[in-house]
C-alpha cells in the first residue's frame, strides 16, 4: 500500500528530521560565517567569537553574540555591528551544504509515500531560508520551528 510501510498498527507513514547538522553541517557554515567577521574586522580569533555563540547567553543564532564579543573589544558600534551581523548572515547561509546522500534519501522516501516533516530549534525564517538556499524546502510536508510550535 503506497503511504504505509510495515504491519499493521506499526505501518510508518511518515518520517520527522531534524534539520541543523542533521540534514547539512551547520556548525562548519557558522564557523566560517565566525571567519568572515574576523575578516571584516581586520582582527580577532574564529573560536573566540565562535565561543560566544556556545556561551548560553543568547540564544544560539542571536546576534546580540556578535554585539557581546565587539563590546568585549572594545570596538562596539551600531555600524560595524551591523556590518559584522549582514556578514555572518551571508556568509553562513552561502556556506551551509547538505550532508551526502541527503538529496538521494529524500527522494527515496518520498517515493515510498512517506510523508517528510522538520521539527528544529530554528525559528521559521532561518530554516526556511536555508532549506530553500538548498532545495530542500519543497521536500517536506510540514516544518514545525520554535516560533510556531
Amino acid at each position: 500500500m503506497p503511504g504505509t510501510h510495515g504491519t499493521g498498527n506499526r505501518a510508518i507513514k511518515g518520517v520527522i528530521f531534524d534539520m541543523d547538522n542533521t540534514l547539512f553541517d551547520f556548525i562548519e557554515a557558522k564557523l566560517s560565517a565566525c571567519n568572515a567577521i574576523v575578516d571584516c574586522l581586520g582582527a580577532g580569533d574564529t573560536e573566540d567569537i565562535f565561543g560566544y555563540f556556545l556561551r548560553g547567553v543568547h540564544d544560539f543564532e542571536d546576534w546580540r553574540n556578535i554585539g557581546d564579543y565587539l563590546k568585549d573589544n572594545e570596538i562596539y558600534s551600531k555600524e560595524l555591528f551591523c556590518n559584522c551581523c549582514t556578514t555572518y548572515e551571508d556568509i553562513k547561509l552561502q556556506n551551509i551544504q547538505t550532508y551526502p546522500g541527503v538529496e538521494e534519501t529524500l527522494s527515496t522516501l518520498q517515493d515510498m509515500g512517506l510523508a517528510l516533516a522538520i521539527v528544529t530549534d530554528a525559528h521559521t525564517k532561518n530554516a526556511t531560508q536555508r532549506l530553500q538556499r538548498l532545495h530542500l524546502l519543497d521536500s517536506f510536508d510540514a516544518l514545525v520551528t520554535t516560533d510556531i510550535a
